[in-house]
């Protein structure tokens, strides 16, 4: 039997890997995924163990039918922001601290009070907690016995292509997430390496995406079901390589993506240093002189998988959309501290106008309109005072809920397209591993993979309501938070505690 020549596209995610087959025509032949757990061993910690990683890409690997697929290229995407430190055997020498760490918050804090904009302007974005070189700062202030081990610091896509690859290596759209790139020039910065004391030796070299950086070992091989030798594609970030599997290479179009956190991405032709919580970071293409302007929200799926749990429900779209209360609750989704629009880590989350008439109906309906009001405000933050982009699509598993879908809709009073392919961050990766075996031609091709649904309209009857509110919960969002920080500094979930050596 004759077999299909394929890339195989590896998307470290949050919670799982992602692994996509892909044809040279886009078609994605074959999907499979693997669960690894999050440790959260001390209050504000998130922690995942890379060997667990491992083992996730060998069982979704083995979940597809490799007898009719010829994989040409592995191409890598994953995780943004998080800290793989590794010892001079190869080795990691504790968990990976991932982006929902927070126990950085107070080092985040100190490197945006001492730079006066300068140093942000510099890095594309303010520094945050889960950000490397905010966990770096702090690991050195209490780890530094970790620190003294380490040989190598690696975000979680460049630790898996270590893995698989045995070469260091990293990419400007992902690098640009730690705080410790030069966004314009793309490449390491000095003056963010003496600002944050890191080590320019630690760091892994830069090359572009849809670079062939090297082969699969023979060991790894073995240990996942594949041939040896295989060409590892250096991909990018997973929010950069998912606008590129959107298509979205100019500013004409933004991308929506809806996950665990949300984004916002529009692309950028030429380089402005962000303001406030804007993100304005390196494209994830061969070539450099790209940019995307990014907004980055925390709490979307998070808020819901919260509600699920809460009230023991798992369509939580449903009861929304079951909801006919004419005064439901207002919900301010900061459950997990927020950055962009209401920045800060001790940002909290509130119900405001709770009644006994309330069920889980206007509690879904609060939380849903709660995720796409802050979804307006980081929108126009990442609009600016550009044109509008003509056209909006919207992806992640988010975009699967309809009544969530046309609730943004109708709060930014905008059509939204949605992109019904299951993964675009393993797309793009996928992408940019067809650009490296000569598929395709970035950015000219970016368009020719795409797939998309029919436009969802704004609810015309329901469009003065939802504005009304989202003013109103702009008003009590300020007028709330400093108490609720205050709330937050009497009780015990304040960042603490240190990573755990193995």
């Amino acid at each position: 039997m004759s077999r299909q020549s394929v890339v195989l596209a590896l998307d470290l995610g949050t919670s799982s890997v992602k692994v996509m087959a892909v044809a040279s025509d886009g078609a994605v032949v074959a999907t499979a995924s693997a669960p690894y757990p999050t440790a959260r061993p001390v209050s504000g910690a998130a922690e995942q163990d890379p060997r667990d990683w491992h083992a996730a890409v060998a069982k979704a690997i083995s979940a597809l039918d490799l007898n009719r697929l010829r994989i040409e290229a592995i191409a890598v995407t994953g995780q943004m922001h998080g800290t793989v430190l590794v010892d001079a055997d190869g080795q990691a020498v504790a968990p990976a601290i991932i982006w929902a760490d927070q126990r950085g918050a107070e080092d985040a804090m100190a490197l945006n009070a001492a730079d006066a904009g300068a140093l942000q302007a510099i890095a594309g974005s303010p520094a945050a907690s889960g950000f490397q070189a905010a966990t770096m700062h702090w690991l050195r202030r209490t780890r530094p016995e970790l620190v003294a081990r380490t040989h190598h610091v690696l975000l979680p896509k460049d630790a898996l292509i270590f893995w698989l690859s045995g070469e260091l290596a990293s990419d400007p759209s992902d690098a640009a997430g730690t705080w410790l790139l030069d966004s314009r020039r793309e490449e390491w910065s000095p003056e963010l390496y003496a600002a944050t004391a890191a080590e320019i030796e630690t760091l892994p070299p830069l090359t572009r995406p849809g670079t062939i950086v090297g082969e699969l070992r023979n060991d790894v091989a073995t240990e996942i079901g594949l041939p040896d030798g295989i060409p590892i594609v250096m991909g990018g970030g997973d929010a950069p390589c998912a606008a590129l599997g959107a298509g979205i290479v100019d500013p004409s179009e933004a991308l929506i993506m809806l996950s665990t956190g949300a984004q916002v991405i529009r692309p950028a032709t030429c380089y402005e240093p962000p303001t406030g919580g804007l993100y304005v970071w390196p494209a994830a293409l061969p070539d450099a002189g790209h940019w995307n302007r990014m907004g980055a929200t925390l709490n979307a799926g998070v808020a819901i998988d919260w509600l699920k749990r809460l009230l023991g429900a798992e369509d939580i779209d449903r009861l929304a959309a079951s909801s006919a209360e004419p005064h439901p609750p207002l919900f301010l989704p900061w459950l997990t501290g927020e950055r962009d629009p209401a920045i800060g880590a001790d940002a909290r989350a509130a119900f405001l106008g709770l009644t006994a008439a309330h069920g889980p109906t206007e509690l879904s309906y609060a939380v849903l309109e709660g995720i796409g009001f802050s979804l307006v405000a980081t929108f126009a933050h990442v609009s600016g005072t550009a044109d509008a982009p003509d056209r909006i699509l919207i992806a992640g598993g988010g975009s699967r809920l309809p009544t969530l879908v046309r609730l943004i809709a109708t709060a930014l009073d905008r059509p939204l397209i949605p992109c019904p392919m299951p993964d675009l961050s393993a797309l793009g990766a996928a992408m940019l591993g067809a650009h490296a075996l000569g598929w395709i031609a970035l950015p000219k091709d970016a368009r020719s993979w795409r797939k998309q649904g029919q436009p969802v309209e704004p609810d015309a009857t329901m469009r003065e309501m939802i504005q009304a509110r989202l003013g109103l919960a702009r008003d009590l969002d300020r007028a709330v938070q400093p108490m609720l920080k205050r709330l937050a500094m009497t009780g015990t979930d304040r960042p603490t505690g240190g990573a755990a050596d193995r």
